[in-house]
């Protein structure tokens, strides 16, 4: 796949991020399905005042990103070239499943605990085999690429493209953020078919671009990268 669509790709993902993290926090009331840097602060505001209310469900949510992110990497590793389709597929199946737990009203497990597994999942599917990942459901990193590479720039040291690519990269969690918060005010959970009909889609053209490539996988992507 080419960097460009590579990309574009990743920026529609981190988008379907925003979205579903942005109903996940407004459903949970202040907790986040892939933000764990903030499940983690509310998990040590919760245990210095012995609050077990306030530790179990960012705990779970940890847990279960844990989870999605080392069932990823495990699709991600045996599926070769049908890796990104197949994790796709995976993280929409757990947006449908999230939605079937809401609608039978599960008191055993919930819609937040499949969501948070699909987002741990999604920092899978775009990452290359130099280890970089586009369209990750994390963009702290990509605030701070936005300073570098603008100081890069005045320095001469670099052009301005990479510093716009962060800056994309942010612009399109906070778009998913906006749309996700609006159809979930309109829809209520319901809003979860959307980002769900997405990811189905984007595994269906994936699977045919596969298709498409016979004998190209990560290994000899890896190898491409070592020869050049």
């Amino acid at each position: 796949m080419e960097d460009r669509t590579r990309f574009c790709l990743g920026l529609l993902l981190t988008a379907i991020a925003g979205w579903v993290d942005a109903i996940g926090f407004i459903s949970l009331g202040g907790f986040y399905l892939s933000f764990m840097s903030g499940n983690t602060t509310q998990l040590g505001i919760g245990l210095t005042h012995f609050d077990m209310g306030l530790v179990r469900l960012p705990a779970l949510l940890l847990a279960c990103f844990v989870v999605g992110a080392f069932a990823g990497t495990l699709i991600y590793a045996r599926s070769a070239r049908w890796h990104l389709p197949a994790i796709l597929l995976f993280e929409a199946l757990l947006l449908a499943g999230a939605l079937m737990l809401w609608f039978v009203k599960s008191p055993v497990l919930g819609a937040a605990e499949p969501l948070a597994i699909a987002m741990g999942a999604q920092n899978a599917a775009l990452r290359s085999d130099r280890g970089h990942r586009i369209g990750g459901t994390f963009v702290t990193g990509t605030v701070f690429g936005i300073g570098e590479k603008l100081a890069l720039w005045c320095l001469g040291r670099e052009d301005g493209r990479p510093a716009l690519r962060h800056a994309l990269g942010w612009s399109a969690l906070a778009f998913g953020a906006a749309m996700g918060a609006a159809a979930y005010a309109a829809a209520g959970l319901p809003a979860l078919i959307a980002p769900a009909g997405c990811l189905l889609i984007l595994a269906a053209v994936t699977a045919f671009v596969s298709l498409r490539a016979p004998g190209r996988g990560p290994a000899l992507e890896e190898r491409r990268h070592k020869s050049g």
